[in-house]
């Protein structure tokens, strides 16, 4: 059975980190990298063109596809999304001030290790393994 570690980014160019992380573990484990983002469902068209852009662009910096979830809820969208492929390991930025996500992901995926990229300044992986 395929390992699959998830890479979960936001429409931000400095989560190509985060991707470089899990694509490392990848090829070292021989893996499937699956790089998702979950986006609000409802949000103004200049906002959508500019998330697109970013993640069209970091797909294309990393050579990786990534899956968009459109969502109400983009937590349990993507919660939901990431069960479908039984993840051997999952890859999020650091976590901002509404840590409402990372306590949700931590929750959910308590035996999953959770590798957590300081996208800011990149000097390494902070590794909470559950």
């Amino acid at each position: 059975m395929q390992k699959n570690i998830i890479a979960c980014v936001t429409a931000q160019i400095s989560c190509k980190e985060i991707i470089i992380a899990a694509a490392n573990l990848s090829k070292l484990t021989n893996s499937n990298l699956i790089v998702v983002t979950s986006q609000k469902l409802k949000v103004d068209a200049k906002r959508r063109a500019n998330d697109l852009k970013v993640l069209n662009n970091l797909s294309r910096i990393t050579g990786y596809d990534i899956n968009i979830i459109y969502s109400d809820n983009p937590t349990s969208a993507l919660i939901s999304y990431i069960n479908k492929f039984n993840p051997y390991h999952i890859f999020i930025g650091s976590p901002k001030i509404d840590k409402t996500f990372y306590n949700n992901f931590v929750k959910e995926y308590a035996s999953v290790p959770i590798s957590i990229v300081n996208t800011k300044n990149a000097q390494g992986i902070s590794i909470c393994i559950s």
